[in-house]
């Protein structure tokens, strides 16, 4: 998972939509623009009716039969004078539309955000039919108008966040996304190794909200164990690729299935009715779960004792060299 899915993961229903208290201080009211673009509009259309009279004037004073001349010539001054307030007119009319239609908008994506606090843009441009590269553009305009007066795009404005809040918590869990895949890169962990370690944590963190909606307290209690093992595990497999490769079933088997069986025994929980044999299948799963509870206690237990082992032949190396080089004793 990319950094933009994990944050939208994390995020609860309470963290995700704005409470009534702070649209006023999200959303602009009124609306910048709105008054701007029906002024520019309105001198549009003024410019236009000027030029209009002046053109109707110039083309009478032409074709009046008697008349000069000079007078004639006046008209087709007034003809080619007109054009100036023709120019200044489309201008005018031109910048009204453009403010006008960027306010109908900012209200089109508000009505869709629904008080949310982020978007990715896909989503967005799906709901308003608008290709990315005009909707991005579209909403730079709206944040640098201060329709949106904490609007913030992140750094390759594939999302959009309302608050400024959740865009520093996005920076900070971007920035240890960052961080992460640079140390796991210098560990020698390749793409697909790194993309099986985000899919655990990601279990993990899933496991643990399974865990919560859990009614029964002496499964709860063992998911916890569980979860702990799990954790673990995790930071030995995270240490470097060999042990990943080691643990290869660990992580492709045993935790997406964890995760499997809790979901289950919580749809049990909820929904006893809809599923035949649900006291057997209640059963069952926490048999299952304390099975894999003991598979992991013996993988760790396993690397514990391969790890002071290694520490024992370490430490029988360094008195070795020490004395062979008559170190052992030295003042």
């Amino acid at each position: 998972m990319n950094p933009i899915e994990t944050f939208i993961d994390d995020l609860d229903d309470q963290n995700y939509y704005i409470s009534d208290e702070e649209l006023s201080q999200i959303y602009a009211h009124p609306v910048p623009g709105l008054k701007t673009g029906w002024l520019y509009s309105f001198l549009g259309i003024f410019f236009f009716w000027i030029s209009g009279d002046l053109i109707y004037t110039g083309i009478y004073t032409m074709n009046e039969v008697d008349a000069p001349a000079m007078i004639q010539r006046e008209g087709l001054l007034f003809i080619i004078f007109s054009s100036i307030f023709i120019v200044s007119g489309l201008l005018f009319l031109r910048k009204g539309i453009q403010h006008l239609l960027l306010v109908w908008r900012f209200r089109k994506y508000c009505k869709i955000l629904a008080g949310r606090k982020l978007i990715t843009l896909e989503e967005l441009s799906q709901q308003t039919h608008m290709p990315l590269l005009k909707l991005r553009k579209a909403l730079k305009n709206m944040i640098a108008k201060n329709m949106f007066l904490q609007g913030h795009l992140n750094e390759h404005a594939t999302c959009f966040i309302t608050t400024d809040k959740v865009y520093q918590e996005y920076v900070r869990v971007v920035e240890q996304w960052k961080r992460r895949q640079i140390q796991l890169d210098y560990l020698g962990f390749d793409r697909e190794a790194q993309d099986i370690l985000t899919q655990g944590n990601t279990y993990l963190s899933e496991i643990d909200e399974l865990a919560d909606k859990i009614t029964d307290t002496n499964l709860k209690g063992r998911i916890e164990q569980l979860h702990t093992a799990m954790e673990k595990i995790m930071h030995i497999a995270e240490q470097k690729p060999s042990n990943l490769a080691s643990l290869h079933t660990f992580m492709t088997y045993f935790i997406p299935l964890s995760k499997k069986l809790l979901e289950t025994y919580e749809n049990l929980q909820d929904n006893p009715i809809a599923v035949a044999n649900v006291e057997k299948m209640q059963s069952e799963i926490p048999q299952a779960l304390t099975s894999m509870l003991d598979s992991f206690q013996k993988i760790l237990n396993e690397y514990s004792e391969n790890l002071s082992n290694d520490i024992s032949a370490d430490v029988r190396v360094l008195e070795f060299i020490m004395a062979q080089n008559k170190l052992v004793g030295a003042k």
